[in-house]
């Protein structure tokens, strides 16, 4: 996992001697420098009234590769990206990310040349077109957290874009620290993700294989944050591969091109065991997820208290889903939904949150099955044969 980190400490070790008389030169393609700007604008704080030093992006240009840097108080990322060094000249500074990573955005779809002029740093795009951005010493910049020697586990696109889910999950309520970030842990030696805002749970185990569980640092990353980091994996091959880590300060999420690190919330996540155990009692009821969410979709159209729906079966065992505002009222059935026989409770539940439990799981499988006990008791969401993710949602009363 250090490789990156080692590789642009060695470079700014033995920086080579100036021959040419240029400042740092390289040239790069828009779109491969655009890229990575796009995923630090989202590490660089909103505001730099505590550290205006942190409104700036590092690079670190080491013969032919350039190392990108951004970071703020609860999180930093380092890029590397292959370039072509024109003076053969090493050596770093600050690019200003707001107005710079807007310029860059703009400019044209071809090779740049990105030069070091003393304070200055000239941008040439094309004959006769060039602009120019103040840069600042590198020299106070932070550094990055220090590596740690912790498993890394080999994780797949996919499961981190499941796990990411539990954003949706989490609280947004500052009051509750725990509450807002995405639970990290072990499960039976699996890697396991869970969230709540005390009226809905996520639990996600995946197929990720812990070898030493025992000495597994489990953790809450804030869940914003790590929602953001894995949808900028979104244009990765399907099948690339990650490493997750897990030091009692930090998640560290990485490939060959990248290394991320999540700072922790100080925070003890709350005990959900006793409430995931009640997840296989109830009635059932199984019905298509499709069906479902274009359902909601028209229901959730009425404004309510709570955006509160029901859900019944009826007297010819149809299952229903109902919404009603103050002058207008959705009212269909699910059609093919499969009903266990027995009483089944009338239930009320906010139908944004439902919605969203929706997203959760393997998008292929199509069948949702909602287990329920009683009218003020949570409701059970499943997969159809994926018993690896869980919501649970509790009622409107």
């Amino acid at each position: 996992m250090g490789t990156l980190l080692d590789e642009r400490t060695y470079g700014m070790d033995h920086e080579e001697e100036n021959i040419t008389g240029r400042g740092i030169t390289f040239e790069v393609s828009q779109a491969s420098l655009m890229s990575i700007l796009t995923v630090c604008e989202g590490i660089i704080p909103k505001s730099g009234a505590a550290m205006p030093i942190l409104q700036s992006i590092k690079f670190d240009l080491i013969n032919e590769t350039l190392f990108v840097t951004a970071t703020d108080v609860t999180q930093s990322l380092l890029y590397q990206l292959d370039v072509k060094n024109v003076a053969g000249v090493n050596g770093s500074y600050l690019f200003p990310a707001k107005e710079g990573i807007e310029l860059i955005k703009r400019l044209p779809r071809k090779t740049l040349t990105l030069e070091q002029q003393d304070s200055t740093l000239l941008i040439t795009y094309g004959a006769n077109r060039t602009a120019m951005v103040r840069i600042l010493d590198a020299e106070q910049y932070p550094a990055l957290p220090s590596m740690e020697s912790v498993e890394q586990l080999s994780i797949p696109y996919e499961t981190l874009r499941r796990s990411s889910i539990g954003t949706l999950f989490a609280s947004m309520e500052e009051s509750t620290p725990a509450l807002l970030g995405i639970h990290i842990h072990c499960c039976d030696g699996r890697l396991a993700f869970s969230a709540t805002d005390r009226h809905r749970i996520f639990n996600f185990v995946s197929d990720v294989a812990i070898m030493d569980p025992d000495s597994f640092s489990s953790g809450i990353v804030p869940a914003k944050n790590f929602k953001r980091i894995v949808d900028s994996f979104k244009g990765a091959k399907s099948t690339e591969e990650y490493e997750l880590g897990m030091t009692h300060n930090y998640l560290i999420l990485r490939n060959s091109s990248f290394v991320y690190f999540g700072k922790l919330l100080e925070a003890n996540f709350p005990d959900l065991q006793r409430t995931l155990n009640a997840a296989d009692q109830g009635k059932m009821v199984s019905f298509s997820r499709k069906e479902m969410s274009e359902t909601l979709y028209r229901a959730l159209s009425l404004k309510t208290e709570n955006n509160r729906i029901t859900l019944e079966v009826n007297a010819a065992g149809e299952f229903i889903v109902h919404k009603a505002s103050e002058d207008n009222e959705v009212r269909e059935e699910i059609p093919n939904a499969v009903v266990e026989e027995g009483e089944y409770p009338v239930m009320k539940f906010n139908g944004e949150f439902l919605k969203e439990t929706l997203l959760m799981g393997d998008p292929t499988v199509d069948i949702i099955q909602l287990r329920l006990t009683g009218q003020r008791n949570p409701g059970y969401v499943t997969l159809e044969g994926d018993p690896s993710v869980l919501a649970i949602l509790l009622p409107c009363v």
